[in-house]
């Protein structure tokens, strides 16, 4: 759901996805999402929470930071905000799925945010929405 904004040419636009099954008990279950400023130091952040109905649009002229393209698209009301760990040049976030039978059917989004150190630019991946099982 939505697409993400990435840093100009030559990186391109951080993608996020599941990295195994979301069912009710999987304590392995984690996203992923691409880091695109490869041999420099990254932070990167996973919100998580309900889908915003609307994207909010950020510009350069509304944040003050040097948002990596001209338009940028929050997909997620956040709740959460989970640090990534750098492995290999992805982003591994730990999201275990508690063994919790009333979770069934929950629906919960997920997008990702990096930055690189020293520079004052953000890049969003694409947004998940993620149905537990």
């Amino acid at each position: 759901m939505g697409s993400g904004c990435g840093f100009s040419t030559p990186w391109g636009v951080s993608v996020a996805q599941c990295s195994g099954q979301p069912t009710i008990g999987n304590a392995g279950f984690g996203i992923t999402s691409t880091s695109l400023c490869v041999g420099t130091p990254i932070v990167g952040a996973l919100m998580v929470g309900t889908c915003l109905p609307s994207p909010i649009v950020f510009t350069n002229a509304s944040t003050g930071l040097c948002i990596s393209q001209a338009v940028c698209a929050l997909y997620v009301n956040p709740i959460v905000v989970v640090p990534g760990t750098l492995q290999g040049g992805v982003f591994v976030y730990a999201t275990p799925i508690p063994n919790a039978p009333q979770f069934v059917g929950l629906q919960v989004c997920v997008q990702a945010a990096h930055t690189c150190t020293g520079l004052n630019c953000v890049m969003g991946s694409n947004a998940l929405r993620v149905t537990l099982m």
